[in-house]
């Protein structure tokens, strides 16, 4: 049947919540149930109450003996279990006050470190004041600074700072917290840990900085990338994952704003990503504008720039399905038959879009295609199309 194993006192505590099951919980312990009971049940009746979040039951259950530390059939403890599942904090100090462990959690987290990945500067402060390990690493080298900075709350960065943990702490990376912040793109974060003395041009063991610049111009913070750049960094810093630079970021994102401030305050136009791969390429990709690239054109970029692989601007608005850019760089000349390392054309790539082909096909023609061109293997588009369609509009332009 559907609650076999299930004992009357763990069906009570599954749905203790509301505490008028509280008194039918009362009940069966006066009865003497078994309090440690579990038979075929996944969880021990303090386990289901703390799953049911009937804070009221749990600290009655622990008032009349409930064994604190008694893990669940996959070996979560009450304590790791009432964070994970978000018991109210009341639950929680009463199992510290009757004996919970705060050094048993699961292969992943201590109860502490999970309650830091939530965000709870409350429980965490608690844990500590119990007795919980805070100086300790996880199995990457990461500090509770480095998990509190990536998802955690400011009050808990606060705090272990406070309590004397590095700022400039390093994972086994080489990371500080400030990479984590600026990764998990948390500008709030990175605000905090660098008016904590965290240090801006920290590497980590590949020589990379932190993305906090790019982050700031993400998000368009004027006054954060005014405070990087006065400290130090670079408004060419692309000394990151992948070589891409701040004014990368802006362009891609159709920041038109945070462009012009990035280029009237020294931002190279032609800087390169490890792919070879220019602001003016990034500018044309799904989430640009063409104001953007208008302006980056203004300001000295070439519209035939080539990546590693040869590929110019108007392959990236190809492969990126992005029909107003395509028309834009038509319009200001671009060579729609460039062809790249491979010999391929936009209409070759152009091709491979089930859905968007034709219509990008009918741009790219109003701009002297030439729909037959052979790639190194010796293909035109008409190979590589996704549709008979395709290969029928390519034929009415030869």
């Amino acid at each position: 049947m559907f609650y076999e194993g299930y004992t009357p006192l763990i069906l009570a505590c599954d749905n203790s919540k509301n505490d008028a099951t509280l008194e039918v919980v009362k009940y069966l312990v006066e009865k003497e149930a078994d309090l440690e009971r579990v038979e075929y049940a996944f969880r021990s009746p303090l386990i289901a109450a703390i799953f049911s979040k009937g804070t009221n039951t749990v600290v009655f259950l622990l008032e009349n003996g409930a064994d604190p530390n008694r893990p669940a059939k996959d070996g979560r403890t009450p304590l790791y279990l009432a964070i994970s599942e978000g018991l109210p904090i009341e639950g929680i100090e009463a199992l510290l006050e009757h004996g919970a462990d705060v050094s048993i959690g699961n292969e992943y987290y201590t109860p502490l470190q999970l309650a830091v990945s939530k965000s709870n500067n409350d429980i965490s402060k608690m844990l500590i004041e119990f007795g919980a390990d805070y100086s300790g690493v996880d199995d990457s080298g990461n500090t509770l600074l480095h998990r509190a900075a990536g998802k955690g709350s400011t009050k808990n960065i606060e705090m272990f700072v406070e309590l004397g943990i590095e700022v400039d702490s390093r994972n086994y990376e080489g990371k500080t917290p400030l990479h984590i912040a600026s990764e998990n793109e948390s500008l709030r974060n990175v605000k905090l840990l660098i008016s904590l003395g965290a240090d801006v041009l920290a590497r980590d063991n590949n020589n990379h900085l932190p993305l906090h610049l790019h982050l700031a111009v993400y998000q368009e913070d004027k006054e954060t990338i005014e405070s990087l750049l006065s400290a130090g960094v670079s408004i060419n810093n692309n000394e990151v994952e992948s070589g891409i630079s701040p004014l990368h970021i802006a362009a891609a994102y159709g920041k038109l704003d945070i462009v012009k401030y990035l280029l009237e305050r020294g931002a190279d136009v032609s800087i390169e990503t490890d792919e070879g791969i220019l602001p003016i390429h990034s500018a044309v990709g799904r989430r640009g504008k063409t104001e953007v690239v208008d302006y980056l054109l203004e300001s000295g970029a070439d519209i035939e720039a080539e990546d590693n692989e040869g590929r110019t601007p108007i392959f990236y608005a190809v492969k990126d399905y992005n029909m107003e850019a395509i028309s834009y760089l038509g319009e200001r000349g671009a060579n729609v038959n460039h062809q790249d390392h491979s010999g391929k054309t936009p209409s070759h790539y152009a091709v491979e879009d089930k859905w968007d082909a034709i219509e990008m096909l009918t741009i790219l023609s109003g701009f002297g295609l030439v729909p037959d061109t052979k790639d190194n293997a010796g293909m035109t588009p008409e190979d590589y199309a996704a549709s008979e369609e395709i290969v029928g509009f390519l034929k009415t332009l030869y």
